[in-house]
Protein backbone atom coordinates (compact mmCIF):
# COMPACT_ATOMS: atom_id res chain seq x y z
CA UNK A 1 0.00 0.00 0.00
CA UNK A 2 1.90 3.67 -1.12
CA UNK A 3 1.43 6.70 1.04
CA UNK A 4 -1.61 8.27 -1.09
CA UNK A 5 -3.72 4.59 -0.07
CA UNK A 6 -2.41 5.08 3.57
CA UNK A 7 -3.56 8.48 3.82
CA UNK A 8 -7.01 8.13 1.92
CA UNK A 9 -7.96 5.42 4.79
CA UNK A 10 -6.67 6.93 7.15
CA UNK A 11 -8.95 10.46 6.73
CA UNK A 12 -11.89 7.60 5.78
CA UNK A 13 -11.54 6.41 9.73
CA UNK A 14 -10.92 9.44 11.40
CA UNK A 15 -14.49 11.24 9.39
CA UNK A 16 -16.38 7.94 9.77
CA UNK A 17 -15.82 8.19 13.49
CA UNK A 18 -16.22 11.94 13.54
CA UNK A 19 -19.62 11.86 12.01
CA UNK A 20 -20.32 8.85 14.73
CA UNK A 21 -19.77 11.73 17.24
CA UNK A 22 -21.79 14.63 15.66
CA UNK A 23 -24.93 11.61 15.62
CA UNK A 24 -24.37 11.21 19.13
CA UNK A 25 -25.30 14.71 19.68
CA UNK A 26 -27.73 15.68 17.08
CA UNK A 27 -30.51 15.40 19.39
CA UNK A 28 -29.22 17.66 21.19
CA UNK A 29 -29.55 21.48 20.34
CA UNK A 30 -27.07 22.87 23.14
CA UNK A 31 -24.29 20.93 21.64
CA UNK A 32 -22.10 21.66 19.54
CA UNK A 33 -19.30 19.44 17.84
CA UNK A 34 -15.75 20.56 16.67
CA UNK A 35 -12.92 18.50 15.07
CA UNK A 36 -9.39 19.68 15.57
CA UNK A 37 -5.81 17.84 15.64
CA UNK A 38 -3.71 17.10 12.61
CA UNK A 39 -5.98 14.72 11.12
CA UNK A 40 -8.48 17.81 10.23
CA UNK A 41 -5.92 19.97 9.71
CA UNK A 42 -3.42 17.95 6.71
CA UNK A 43 -0.14 17.76 9.42
CA UNK A 44 0.21 13.96 9.34
CA UNK A 45 3.48 12.46 8.49
CA UNK A 46 4.74 8.97 8.86
CA UNK A 47 6.41 7.84 11.63
CA UNK A 48 10.21 8.59 10.84
CA UNK A 49 11.53 5.11 11.57
CA UNK A 50 8.54 2.76 10.23
CA UNK A 51 7.73 3.92 7.04
CA UNK A 52 4.97 1.83 7.01
CA UNK A 53 2.59 2.99 9.22
CA UNK A 54 1.25 7.03 9.83
CA UNK A 55 0.34 8.53 12.44
CA UNK A 56 -2.08 11.14 13.42
CA UNK A 57 -4.04 13.32 16.23
CA UNK A 58 -7.76 13.60 16.30
CA UNK A 59 -9.22 15.68 18.56
CA UNK A 60 -13.05 16.53 19.86
CA UNK A 61 -14.69 18.96 21.28
CA UNK A 62 -17.49 18.90 22.70
CA UNK A 63 -18.83 22.03 23.69
CA UNK A 64 -21.82 23.38 25.48
CA UNK A 65 -24.08 26.20 23.82
CA UNK A 66 -26.13 26.90 26.68
CA UNK A 67 -23.90 28.67 28.59
CA UNK A 68 -22.82 31.79 27.66
CA UNK A 69 -19.08 33.33 28.93
CA UNK A 70 -18.65 37.08 29.72
CA UNK A 71 -15.27 38.51 30.50
CA UNK A 72 -15.15 39.59 33.74
CA UNK A 73 -12.83 41.70 35.98
CA UNK A 74 -9.69 41.19 34.76
CA UNK A 75 -6.30 41.41 37.10
CA UNK A 76 -5.23 44.32 37.67
CA UNK A 77 -8.48 46.20 37.02
CA UNK A 78 -9.15 49.41 39.41
CA UNK A 79 -12.22 48.45 41.69
CA UNK A 80 -15.60 49.64 40.54
CA UNK A 81 -17.38 48.93 43.41
CA UNK A 82 -17.58 46.80 46.42
CA UNK A 83 -19.69 43.13 46.55
CA UNK A 84 -20.67 40.48 43.69
CA UNK A 85 -23.96 40.35 41.69
CA UNK A 86 -26.19 37.42 41.50
CA UNK A 87 -26.75 37.57 37.57
CA UNK A 88 -28.05 33.90 36.94
CA UNK A 89 -28.31 31.44 39.68
CA UNK A 90 -26.67 28.09 38.58
CA UNK A 91 -26.64 26.67 42.02
CA UNK A 92 -30.14 26.24 43.04
CA UNK A 93 -28.97 26.44 46.67
CA UNK A 94 -26.10 27.86 48.83
CA UNK A 95 -24.15 24.99 49.82
CA UNK A 96 -20.34 24.96 48.89
CA UNK A 97 -19.30 23.22 45.89
CA UNK A 98 -22.80 22.01 44.95
CA UNK A 99 -23.21 24.79 41.77
CA UNK A 100 -22.95 22.40 38.90
CA UNK A 101 -24.59 19.70 40.04
CA UNK A 102 -27.80 21.31 41.05
CA UNK A 103 -27.85 22.79 37.96
CA UNK A 104 -27.50 19.68 35.68
CA UNK A 105 -31.67 19.17 35.56
CA UNK A 106 -31.92 23.43 35.23
CA UNK A 107 -32.71 25.18 32.23
CA UNK A 108 -29.36 26.91 31.23
CA UNK A 109 -30.47 28.30 28.03
CA UNK A 110 -30.17 32.08 29.02
CA UNK A 111 -27.43 31.24 31.92
CA UNK A 112 -24.68 33.52 32.29
CA UNK A 113 -20.91 32.51 33.10
CA UNK A 114 -18.17 35.01 34.13
CA UNK A 115 -14.60 34.45 33.52
CA UNK A 116 -11.84 35.92 35.66
CA UNK A 117 -8.39 35.73 35.57
CA UNK A 118 -6.29 33.40 37.80
CA UNK A 119 -3.01 33.70 38.68
CA UNK A 120 -1.55 31.47 35.98
CA UNK A 121 -1.57 32.46 32.92
CA UNK A 122 -3.38 31.01 30.11
CA UNK A 123 -6.18 29.87 32.93
CA UNK A 124 -8.96 31.77 34.24
CA UNK A 125 -12.28 31.03 36.93
CA UNK A 126 -16.05 30.87 36.10
CA UNK A 127 -18.42 32.12 38.04
CA UNK A 128 -22.22 32.90 37.50
CA UNK A 129 -21.59 35.82 39.97
CA UNK A 130 -20.17 39.10 38.73
CA UNK A 131 -17.41 40.09 41.00
CA UNK A 132 -16.18 43.92 41.62
CA UNK A 133 -13.54 43.32 43.36
CA UNK A 134 -10.51 41.06 43.46
CA UNK A 135 -11.31 37.55 44.61
CA UNK A 136 -9.04 35.60 46.90
CA UNK A 137 -8.84 31.98 46.94
CA UNK A 138 -11.50 31.88 49.89
CA UNK A 139 -14.30 33.40 46.94
CA UNK A 140 -12.90 30.89 44.73
CA UNK A 141 -13.55 27.91 46.68
CA UNK A 142 -16.76 29.57 47.78
CA UNK A 143 -18.65 31.30 44.70
CA UNK A 144 -16.79 29.61 41.25
CA UNK A 145 -17.64 26.42 39.54
CA UNK A 146 -15.34 23.33 39.81
CA UNK A 147 -14.33 21.86 37.00
CA UNK A 148 -15.15 18.42 38.03
CA UNK A 149 -18.62 19.27 38.60
CA UNK A 150 -19.00 20.55 35.03
CA UNK A 151 -17.52 17.55 33.52
CA UNK A 152 -20.08 15.07 35.80
CA UNK A 153 -22.85 16.67 34.37
CA UNK A 154 -22.03 16.91 30.93
CA UNK A 155 -21.16 13.18 30.78
CA UNK A 156 -24.78 13.25 32.40
CA UNK A 157 -25.76 15.31 29.30
CA UNK A 158 -23.71 13.57 26.64
CA UNK A 159 -22.62 10.27 27.61
CA UNK A 160 -19.75 9.27 24.79
CA UNK A 161 -20.03 5.51 26.22
CA UNK A 162 -23.29 5.44 23.48
CA UNK A 163 -20.96 6.33 20.36
CA UNK A 164 -19.28 3.52 18.81
CA UNK A 165 -15.45 5.30 19.46
CA UNK A 166 -16.02 4.13 22.79
CA UNK A 167 -16.62 0.25 22.25
CA UNK A 168 -12.83 -0.52 21.95
CA UNK A 169 -11.13 -0.63 25.44
CA UNK A 170 -7.88 0.99 26.32
CA UNK A 171 -8.73 4.74 26.81
CA UNK A 172 -7.51 6.84 29.49
CA UNK A 173 -8.50 9.76 31.24
CA UNK A 174 -5.17 12.59 30.95
CA UNK A 175 -6.39 16.54 32.18
CA UNK A 176 -10.10 17.14 30.88
CA UNK A 177 -10.10 14.56 28.04
CA UNK A 178 -10.41 11.24 27.29
CA UNK A 179 -7.36 9.65 25.27
CA UNK A 180 -8.23 6.76 23.04
CA UNK A 181 -5.47 5.67 20.61
CA UNK A 182 -7.14 3.19 17.68
CA UNK A 183 -4.57 1.09 15.27
CA UNK A 184 -5.31 0.73 11.80
CA UNK A 185 -3.06 -1.55 10.54
CA UNK A 186 -1.40 1.33 8.28
CA UNK A 187 -2.04 4.21 10.32
CA UNK A 188 -2.44 5.41 14.35
CA UNK A 189 -4.69 7.64 15.45
CA UNK A 190 -4.57 8.90 18.69
CA UNK A 191 -7.87 10.41 19.56
CA UNK A 192 -9.05 12.72 22.58
CA UNK A 193 -12.16 13.96 23.50
CA UNK A 194 -12.87 16.62 25.76
CA UNK A 195 -16.18 18.93 27.08
CA UNK A 196 -15.60 22.73 27.05
CA UNK A 197 -17.52 25.82 26.70
CA UNK A 198 -17.11 28.82 24.22
CA UNK A 199 -15.76 32.23 24.78
CA UNK A 200 -17.38 34.54 22.38
CA UNK A 201 -14.84 37.33 22.71
CA UNK A 202 -10.91 36.92 22.20
CA UNK A 203 -9.17 36.65 25.41
CA UNK A 204 -7.82 39.85 26.99
CA UNK A 205 -4.91 37.29 27.85
CA UNK A 206 -4.37 36.70 24.73
CA UNK A 207 -4.48 40.41 23.05
CA UNK A 208 -0.67 40.46 22.98
CA UNK A 209 -1.01 37.49 20.04
CA UNK A 210 -3.25 40.17 18.10
CA UNK A 211 -1.04 43.32 18.68
CA UNK A 212 2.31 41.05 17.91
CA UNK A 213 4.67 42.43 15.49
CA UNK A 214 4.86 40.25 12.44
CA UNK A 215 8.04 40.21 10.27
CA UNK A 216 6.61 38.31 7.62
CA UNK A 217 3.07 39.21 7.07
CA UNK A 218 2.05 35.69 8.70
CA UNK A 219 -0.46 35.21 9.14
CA UNK A 220 -2.33 38.27 7.43
CA UNK A 221 -4.32 40.87 8.97
CA UNK A 222 -7.39 39.69 7.67
CA UNK A 223 -6.78 36.33 8.77
CA UNK A 224 -5.88 37.45 12.07
CA UNK A 225 -9.27 39.69 11.81
CA UNK A 226 -11.18 36.23 11.16
CA UNK A 227 -9.80 34.22 14.27
CA UNK A 228 -10.05 36.62 16.93
CA UNK A 229 -13.85 37.19 15.81
CA UNK A 230 -14.64 33.51 16.47
CA UNK A 231 -13.41 34.11 19.98
CA UNK A 232 -12.10 30.83 21.85
CA UNK A 233 -13.02 27.85 24.56
CA UNK A 234 -11.96 27.17 27.99
CA UNK A 235 -11.70 23.38 29.14
CA UNK A 236 -12.14 22.31 32.26
CA UNK A 237 -8.21 22.13 33.63
CA UNK A 238 -6.64 23.78 36.55
CA UNK A 239 -2.67 24.35 36.23
CA UNK A 240 -0.90 21.34 38.06
CA UNK A 241 1.67 23.93 40.05
CA UNK A 242 -1.61 25.85 41.17
CA UNK A 243 -3.78 25.47 44.89
CA UNK A 244 -6.87 26.06 43.22
CA UNK A 245 -6.51 23.44 40.15
CA UNK A 246 -10.25 22.19 40.58
CA UNK A 247 -11.17 25.67 40.45
CA UNK A 248 -9.50 26.95 37.34
CA UNK A 249 -10.53 26.47 33.44
CA UNK A 250 -7.58 26.17 30.86
CA UNK A 251 -8.05 28.75 26.99
CA UNK A 252 -8.19 26.63 24.11
CA UNK A 253 -7.16 27.56 21.00
CA UNK A 254 -7.84 24.48 18.81
CA UNK A 255 -9.73 26.55 16.79
CA UNK A 256 -7.27 28.81 15.79
CA UNK A 257 -4.95 26.98 15.36
CA UNK A 258 -7.13 24.54 12.65
CA UNK A 259 -7.71 28.21 11.02
CA UNK A 260 -3.95 28.62 10.97
CA UNK A 261 -2.87 25.39 9.63
CA UNK A 262 -5.43 25.70 6.67
CA UNK A 263 -3.90 28.83 5.85
CA UNK A 264 -0.39 26.94 5.14
CA UNK A 265 0.75 26.20 1.56
CA UNK A 266 1.53 22.25 0.78
CA UNK A 267 5.13 23.02 0.90
CA UNK A 268 4.71 24.80 4.42
CA UNK A 269 2.57 21.93 5.56
CA UNK A 270 5.73 19.61 4.47
CA UNK A 271 8.09 21.25 6.39
CA UNK A 272 6.12 21.65 9.84
CA UNK A 273 5.28 18.00 9.73
CA UNK A 274 8.86 17.02 9.23
CA UNK A 275 9.86 19.17 11.91
CA UNK A 276 7.35 18.00 13.94
CA UNK A 277 8.27 14.34 13.64
CA UNK A 278 12.33 15.20 13.88
CA UNK A 279 11.81 16.70 17.58
CA UNK A 280 9.39 13.71 18.26
CA UNK A 281 11.45 11.30 16.97
CA UNK A 282 14.26 12.64 19.18
CA UNK A 283 11.95 12.95 22.33
CA UNK A 284 11.56 9.35 22.07
CA UNK A 285 15.03 8.21 21.72
CA UNK A 286 15.87 10.51 24.71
Amino acid sequence: MDDSEKVGDMETNINELAQDLEKCCLGNPDVEVIHTGSGFEGLSLPHLDQRQAWNTDADHMIIRTNLKLHQGMKLGDKDVEEGVSDEHDLSGGSERGEGFAAATNMDLAENVLYIYDALHPGYVHASNKKFFDPIDSASVREQCLQNSKFIESSQGLIPLSDTVIMSPEGGSITGPSYSLPSAGGSFTVNRDFVYGLRCESWPSQAEEWIQRDRSHNWPSSGLISEISAQGCHIVPVGSHTSDLREFEWRFSFSVAEMMLARSLTENHKLAYSVLKALIKSEIEVA
